[in-house]
């Protein structure tokens, strides 16, 4: 029998990934400790996004110098997209970081990007800096269609406490990241430890998934107790909470989407990278 926390907990998810325009896009981050499958949730709902929704354009940020998580769910599934210039390479961590030579496409600008995406796909793209995303993503905020953006290790993307000029960049950040529910987007970021986002743009997120290990959120009603009794299991998955605009209920994530072993190819920038200015246009 189903309880009540499960019934909430389904039924959230179901907001999440439906296309509602009467409700909008969604802006979710998932946070636990570490070998808790953040990464695996991410994955989860990608792989939930491409069953649904195949003629749509996704789009997955990476992170540099680490095996590629989206590999986890099967080479045929991923389509790679490097910036012209960023000198970006691809290398093998099985192998001495030997550089490999797989297919990549390479685009010049935004809309070069987005009309090379492949529906049913993931379209992982790398530029020469991961910060790039937040223009992107104010790109892609006008397109006028549903468009799913994927990004594993959002304090890369948007890091606490910036200052200089980036400090201005991250106030633009976050007023585009609370367009995302008015403009079709579906954005799903994760994150170990949500302070290590700026604040402007956290106070922004519209769904959050607690993972075990991770710490209460003081803005919702989930509580730590509640955080610490989620199970862990290595085999059928691990439960979290999953809260929405102050309801929360219990889900378990039951695909494990493990490294495989034989596949660690990570993305590297060449030294020496030149300085590339994309034009969002």
């Amino acid at each position: 029998m189903v309880s009540k926390s499960e019934f909430l907990g389904a039924k959230i998810m179901e907001r999440v990934l439906a296309h509602d325009l009467d409700q909008g896009g969604m802006y979710l981050e998932v946070t636990g400790a570490q070998g808790t499958f953040k990464t695996g949730a991410l994955l989860a709902f990608t792989q939930a996004t491409l069953q649904r929704y195949p003629k749509d354009k996704i789009f997955w940020s990476e992170c540099f110098k680490t095996p590629l998580q989206c590999l986890r769910l099967g080479i045929e599934k991923i389509h790679l997209m490097v910036q012209e210039g960023s000198n970006v390479v691809f290398r093998d961590r099985n192998n001495h970081l030997e550089k490999v030579s797989i297919p990549v496409t390479y685009f010049t600008n935004f809309e070069d990007c987005f009309n090379k995406a492949i529906l049913g796909k993931v379209n992982v793209v790398f530029f020469s800096d991961r910060k790039t995303w937040r223009l992107f993503l104010s790109y892609l905020r006008d397109i006028g269609e549903w468009i799913h953006v994927f990004i594993d290790e959002i304090s890369e993307v948007a890091p606490a406490n910036p200052s200089g000029d980036e400090y201005w960049d991250m106030v633009e950040f976050g007023w585009v990241m609370k367009d995302v529910r008015k403009c079709q987007m579906k954005v799903y970021t994760n994150t170990q430890t949500a302070s290590d986002v700026d604040y402007r743009v956290r106070t922004k997120i519209m769904v959050k998934v607690f993972l075990p290990g991770a710490r209460k959120d003081p803005h919702c009603r989930v509580t730590q107790q509640a955080i610490d009794n989620l199970v862990r299991d290595e085999s059928r998955g691990n439960q979290a909470w999953i809260e929405y605009t102050g309801d929360f209920g219990l889900v378990v994530f039951k695909d494990i989407y493990r490294p495989n072993p034989k596949l660690q190819i990570g993305a590297y920038i060449d030294a020496g990278p030149q300085t590339v200015k994309i034009n969002e246009s």
